[in-house]
């Protein structure tokens, strides 16, 4: 996934920072290899992370923002940009309805009750059988893609 190469990033910080308390010369060579090393494995060409996904995101983005109302995201940071409110993390409720902290029938209501303009998921099966079955039974699946399966209320 992309946020492996915050690690990556993080690594390079660190092993950049050893080596400049070293001498001037080790430095600037380490600093150059890994220059070198960056360019030729992560430009916009071979990075997994192109501006076709760049692209694909700001679709989805459009996506959830043409439909007016309250927004499902697991992937928060998408609805946020689409200027939809974070009402609920999915996350969070899912984890709690898998461990028995959270009864989901409240969920299920809102999903009956077609709450949701649109409901974006990269996991399915995050919200448990209940919560799945109900949003099988009344939104259909408008796309999927790399940021997960988009459904729209089935009326």
């Amino acid at each position: 996934d992309i946020n492996a190469f915050f690690d990556l990033a993080i690594a390079c910080a660190l092993i950049l920072g050893v080596t400049m308390e070293q001498t001037v010369l080790p430095s600037v060579l380490s600093a150059a290899a890994l220059l070198v090393f960056l360019f030729f494995n992560f430009h916009n060409s071979n990075f997994f992370y192109t501006s076709a996904i760049a692209a694909q995101s700001a679709r989805d983005i459009a996506f959830l923002r043409s439909h007016p109302g309250p927004a499902l995201c697991d992937q928060i940071s998408l609805c946020l940009w689409a200027g939809k409110r974070a009402e609920l993390d999915p996350f969070n409720i899912g984890e709690q309805i898998k461990t028995g902290v959270r009864n989901p029938a409240a969920l299920v209501e809102m999903i009956a009750a077609h709450h949701f303009a649109v409901i974006q998921l990269q996991v399915q099966d995050m919200l448990g059988p209940e919560v799945q079955t109900a949003i099988a039974k009344h939104y259909r699946l408008d796309h999927s893609d790399d940021n997960g399966a988009f459904f729209t209320p089935s009326f």
